[in-house]
């Protein structure tokens, strides 16, 4: 590489653009509005300054006095160090910023909450949870809900707390391929009567400065305390990390709360090997459901194969989430953004997303004997996926034996997809008919059918719009339509109701109201 091809800058130096980001000392947060000389980082943060551009990247942040951030366990091929020179006998001033409290964390209940059992009468519920007035990326539209909101808003990711709440986040940008792309969220809070209200203002949930945050997991510790584990209740935060603006080259973080996701402890990158730092062949982009096995296992599934392509694998922590190791060796389940569940037998079950090019229109249904690290695959019952559109699949954790067909309480595997070209379920009305985008499907027998389809929507006569979160799409609900477009994100709190988004849109039923006519 030849060097001082250019004339120097105005201290002497050659080729300070184009070169690496280079880490430094100082904890990174936003400087103050007012003016100040020589400023500092903050006393604390989970994230270094990171000066500098390099190849590679936006021509926006190629200067070399550019200021991203980074944690402090990443590592890859544009990030070096920088070295500062202090004048002898002269120490470095000291940080005092702090950073500020977002919403979600602002007033957090500590109390548990006493959980009330199944309801046996329906319940279906739709929520708006911001709305969007002004074209994307514009001024007007940061002002209006004081956070860099955009017109894309996608890519969900929601769990509850034992305090009752339950908290949703997802990311925001103008194009998924851009620096500015930031992981925001909202909390619904659980009132003295039960109610659970959202939050009507929205913040950051996490950002590294000038990196693509592409691909957000929540969950908690349930599963874990419920098989015996002797650990305070914990919520889980798997997010995607790149080394500039596009969703490629990524690394997978993860971070956990202990006091109901109003705090977080420093990400840490999940798989420290030298392949798994954004040059693995992209299987570390973090999409569909992470959950917990009975054996305690955390498991994360990612998209990306191991031996290239389409395909997903299976990241899995033994120990609580203190290390990770990508656990599917080969033959990961066919097609992408995997929605998991573990079956009564220990194996594990996920349907994918693939636009039928596996099994001639079908989508694929997979199962793993062996942990994740093999899966053998079949076309399943159900359309396949395509753009824009991602399954949730949850194992029910509250069931009511009144509404089991066999009397037993048993929990069945809720799948909530889309059929663009329709498929036979029950409409809004309990009547047998084609019905086109989203629908929930019961298994009450471990996948192996599915007897229970209905549409999501619960319009019996005439037909309400809505904005979706992607791509602030316009949207139509009637007696045989459901939402046509989504990345679906549920979860079940323990008095049964499901909480189901797109990140914008939040629905919330329950076991009647999927299996009453």
């Amino acid at each position: 590489l030849t060097v001082g091809q250019e004339g120097p800058n105005r201290w002497g130096l050659h080729d300070m653009h184009g070169n690496v980001q280079e880490w430094t000392l100082d904890w990174y947060g936003p400087y103050r509005a007012d003016d100040h000389a020589d400023p500092v980082g903050y006393v604390t943060g989970s994230s270094k300054v990171v000066r500098g551009g390099c190849h590679n990247v936006h021509i926006q942040t190629l200067r070399s006095a550019n200021r991203s951030s980074s944690n402090r366990t990443d590592k890859h091929f544009l990030l070096g160090l920088r070295v500062v020179r202090v004048p002898r006998g002269q120490t470095l001033p000291l940080p005092t910023l702090k950073h500020p409290v977002m919403a979600w964390a602002k007033h957090v209940s500590r109390t548990p909450y006493a959980w009330p059992s199944d309801r046996s009468e329906s319940h279906f519920e739709l929520t708006s949870l911001y709305d969007i007035k002004n074209e994307y990326g514009s001024a007007s539209m940061a002002e209006q809900l004081k956070i860099p909101i955009y017109n894309h808003n996608h890519s969900p990711a929601l769990t509850w707390s034992e305090n009752g709440d339950v908290l949703l986040a997802w990311f925001t940008g103008e194009s998924e391929k851009d620096q500015a792309l930031t992981v925001l969220a909202v909390r619904a809070r659980r009132q003295a009567s039960g109610e659970l209200i959202w939050d009507t203002d929205v913040s950051e949930l996490y950002k590294e400065a000038d990196r693509n945050m592409h691909g957000t997991q929540l969950w908690n510790n349930a599963v874990r305390l419920a098989h015996g584990f002797e650990e305070p209740f914990t919520r889980y935060l798997v997010n995607g990390l790149c080394t500039d603006g596009k969703w490629s080259k990524l690394a997978t973080v993860f971070r956990r709360s202990t006091d109901h996701g109003v705090t977080w402890s420093e990400p840490v990158v999940m798989k420290p090997e030298i392949d798994a730092f954004h040059l693995s062949g992209d299987r570390n982009q973090p999409q569909g459901n992470a959950f917990c096995l009975s054996d305690g296992t955390l498991m994360s599934f990612s998209d990306g194969s191991a031996v290239g392509g389409s395909g997903a694998s299976a990241n899995c922590s033994i120990d609580g989430g203190a290390t990770w190791a990508v656990r599917t060796i080969k033959d990961g389940p066919p097609g992408i953004h995997v929605g998991g569940v573990e079956l009564t037998d220990g194996r594990i079950m996920t349907l994918t997303r693939d636009k039928g090019e596996t099994f001639d229109g079908r989508m694929p249904q997979s199962v793993s004997t062996d942990q994740g690290r093999t899966f053998t695959s079949r076309a399943s019952e159900f359309p396949p996926l395509s753009t824009v559109m991602r399954p949730a699949v949850i194992r029910l954790a509250h069931s009511n034996p009144a509404l089991d067909p066999d009397g037993r309480g048993r929990r069945p595997i809720l799948l909530v997809s889309i059929a663009s070209n329709g498929i036979r379920a029950r409409d809004a009305n309990g009547q047998e008919t084609t019905v086109y985008g989203t629908y929930a499907a019961l298994s009450w027998d471990e996948g192996e059918t599915w007897p229970v389809k209905r549409v999501m929507s619960d319009v019996k006569t005439g037909h309400t719009h809505y904005r979706a979160g992607p791509w602030n799409a316009d949207m139509t609900l009637d007696a045989t339509h459901g939402q046509d477009k989504a990345y679906w994100a549920a979860t079940q709190t323990p008095d049964g109701i499901v909480h189901l988004s797109d990140s914008r849109l939040v629905y919330a039923l329950n076991l009647a109201w999927l299996v009453n006519k």
